[in-house]
């Protein structure tokens, strides 16, 4: 059902700004915390991605990439992942 993946650059500063996030509006030590040694705590976080949101984001890029866009690119991406045997299988 879900896949695990170490944090890539983009989902790490995705992920720091929240964190940061939460420290501004919350005050949160263990916030703090894990900012003051980013290096070595954004190493304990894991990404966890459901399977059929991961073949959906596939799906939307391989659309822009055949030149789909917005609503278009959905649709197309909507359907593929619909065809898909995996998605029927549970893989």
């Amino acid at each position: 059902m879900v896949q695990l993946f170490q944090i890539d650059a983009e989902s790490e500063a995705e992920l720091k700004e929240m964190i940061e996030n939460h420290l501004r509006y919350t005050g949160s030590r263990k916030a703090r915390l894990l900012l003051r040694d980013w290096d070595a705590a954004v190493k304990k976080f894991v990404c966890v991605l459901p399977n059929d949101y991961r073949r959906m984001m596939q799906a939307i890029r391989k659309a822009h990439q055949e030149g789909f866009t917005g609503e278009e690119a959905l649709m197309h991406a909507f359907e593929a992942n619909y065809r898909d045997l995996a998605r029927v299988s549970g893989n």
